[in-house]
């Protein structure tokens, strides 16, 4: 009958009503229960890392990039290593995708940008003194 229905939905309507009321109310008495954060007193700030560490990480960063940047500058045009790969001659796709000139450009390219991104590191460095 179309009158059960309405007053099914009427009772649907009525308990999801409910059900929310009970769990804002739990919610609510879960919140009182939390204490409030306070800030602590006395903040202090990071202590930045000793000078010749700062140093040594950029000196070590910029060897990175350097010696990474020149392998992929100079590896993919180089036959005796890129050509006669072990890796490369057990995966013929993939040693197809990788002899095509774009790909070698590409990788050039990177290998250039990284080069660029260790010497922009050495020419802006600035020590963090404390």
């Amino acid at each position: 009958m179309p009158g059960d229905d309405v007053r099914h939905l009427r009772l649907v309507r009525q308990q999801t009503k409910r059900s929310a009321t009970v769990i804002q109310s739990k919610k609510k008495q879960a919140m009182a229960q939390i204490p409030p954060q306070t800030a602590p007193a006395n903040t202090t700030h990071a202590i930045p890392a000793p000078i010749w560490l700062q140093r040594l990480s950029l000196f070590i960063l910029v060897i990175f990039c350097i010696y990474l940047g020149g392998l992929l500058t100079i590896l993919p045009w180089w036959k005796e290593m890129w050509d006669h790969n072990p890796y490369l001659l057990a995966h013929p796709q993939v040693a197809a995708l990788l002899h095509s000139g774009a790909v070698k450009g590409l990788l050039s390219g990177l290998g250039i940008i990284d080069i660029w991104i260790g010497i922009s590191e050495l020419v802006t460095y600035r020590d963090y003194r404390g």
